[in-house]
């Protein structure tokens, strides 16, 4: 892991845009990282308490419009957070701490590109959820799969704030240097935000006995849209056993993996981040979970709640290399290896496996694009670089919103 600055960027005043030595006591690092931590816990009190708490509602209340209390919850604590960004950016003394800027239309002062990512993802985050999101529930209910347009850019812009808090912390690395206590979880982070946006509706490890099983719960049967996604889900076989995840599964873990080893090179960073992926996987307790709502379901096949197989591709990635074995083998060599354990979620023989062929370039495909997106957030000092990264996350939503609406327009 590279430091964004040093003690000599501040003696010189080269590196943070200031004008002389002196001013560097204009800067106030203390008050940024405090601030910095701030928006990062209440965007994690929006992700896993506002999450939680939306998924439940939406399985034990009928849908009856989008301002429900989890909604109100999560873009209530969302629009503080957008708050204390703004803060942070229009504070000179806390604005300076985080590097060199670029010139951005409408705003006087320069920018500096981590505080660019982290304000341009909550505003992302904020039209796909407050505009977009809005719009299609009220016209549509709950009748979209995560490739709608706005789940996508809700998943493409979480990720981004993870990075554009990533790059923050990086760029206050002169300040304070990250601790291996910091640095695992925000890599575990990066992988479990990452799924989403790289998988799509196959990032729920929902096995076509759990879409069953949901399809049957009183309270999605009440629901016309409800009862209509599901069917997309159980007519496109829209589950762990979709041939489509032996290639994209590769592709995503290929990214995730890359970029936390760019991240941090230590073997034990990259294997505990995917340990910590692995055990946090909730297929188990969505089986469970439809058994005791559901009396006389049953889903002991193990398929149900197995986790997804990443430890071996894992541990593939982080030992090869200590054999000498080049980069670009040990990624085919994982991705080829990763495909082949997916295809095993199959309860029926099939040619699916050759899929697998595909998945190991994929998996090197994704290696270039993680340590692209870690290039770009280790030092953001290009605005081109900067600004393609953020559109990935409109542009892609785009592209897998129309996939949704041709999926919901053919499924009676």
């Amino acid at each position: 892991m590279s430091q964004y600055l040093d003690q000599r960027d501040i003696a010189d005043g080269s590196m943070v845009g200031y004008a002389s030595a002196d001013s560097a006591a204009n800067v106030a690092p203390r008050i940024a990282l405090r601030l910095l931590w701030l928006t990062f816990w209440l965007a994690m009190n929006a992700a896993v308490i506002g999450a939680s708490w939306d998924d439940y509602w939406h399985l034990t209340h009928p849908f009856d419009g989008f301002f429900s209390p989890p909604h109100v919850f999560v873009y209530g604590t969302c629009t503080v957070m957008g708050l204390v960004i703004c803060v942070m950016t229009f504070t000179p003394s806390i604005r300076r701490a985080f590097g060199p800027g670029f010139s951005i239309p409408l705003i006087r002062f320069p920018v500096p590109g981590p505080l660019f990512i982290l304000g341009g993802a909550t505003v992302m985050l904020g039209a796909a959820g407050l505009v977009f999101d809005n719009f299609w529930h009220t016209s549509f209910g709950l009748d979209e799969t995560n490739w709608s347009f706005p789940h996508a850019m809700i998943g493409w812009s979480l990720l981004l704030l993870v990075l554009g808090f990533l790059s923050c912390r990086l760029a206050l690395a002169w300040h304070k240097p990250l601790r291996w206590y910091v640095i695992l979880p925000l890599a575990t982070l990066v992988m479990m935000v990452s799924a989403s946006p790289f998988l799509g509706p196959l990032q729920h490890n929902r096995t076509p006995d759990t879409v069953r099983g949901l399809l049957t719960l009183p309270i999605f049967l009440a629901q016309a849209p409800s009862q209509h996604t599901l069917r997309i889900y159980e007519t496109w076989n829209l589950n762990r056993t979709n041939p489509l995840l032996i290639a994209l599964a590769p592709l995503w873990l290929g990214a995730a993996l890359a970029f936390v080893r760019r991240f941090d090179s230590r073997w034990w960073v990259a294997l505990g981040a995917a340990l910590l992926w692995w055990l946090a996987d909730d297929a188990h307790n969505t089986a469970r979970w439809l058994e005791a709502r559901q009396p006389g379901l049953s889903l002991e096949n193990p398929a149900n709640w197995q986790a997804s197989p990443i430890l071996l591709p894992a541990l593939l990635i982080v030992i090869l290399p200590l054999l000498h074995v080049g980069p670009r083998l040990t990624y085919l060599l994982a991705g080829l290896i990763f495909g082949l354990l997916t295809y095993h979620t199959y309860d029926t023989a099939s040619a699916a496996w050759l899929l697998a062929l595909v998945g190991a370039p994929l998996m090197l495909l994704g290696k270039a694009i993680g340590e692209r997106a870690h290039a770009i957030v280790d030092r953001p000092l290009q605005p081109r670089a900067v600004v393609a990264l953020m559109a990935v996350g409109v542009i892609v939503p785009l592209a897998t919103g129309g996939i949704d609406l041709i999926l919901r327009s053919i499924t009676p």
